[in-house]
């Protein structure tokens, strides 16, 4: 194959993993994988704040 055509087949080459739509709206990828990564570091915060909060609440205090 020369160079031209291994470049069209890569230009033809969609990465269409995810595919969401919302009626007539169609968000991009990118838009929906910054949307996950938010959502997983904020459940995770959320978790570990909670987690210490509980551990504190257990823990006997030194006076």
């Amino acid at each position: 194959m020369d160079l031209y055509k291994q470049l069209c087949m890569i230009e033809n080459f969609n990465l269409n993993l995810i595919t969401v739509k919302f009626g007539e709206l169609d968000l991009p990828n990118s838009t929906v994988f910054v949307l996950l990564g938010i959502s997983i570091f904020v459940f995770v915060a959320v978790g570990l704040s909670s987690f210490r909060l509980i551990q504190s609440a257990f823990l006997e205090k030194e006076d």
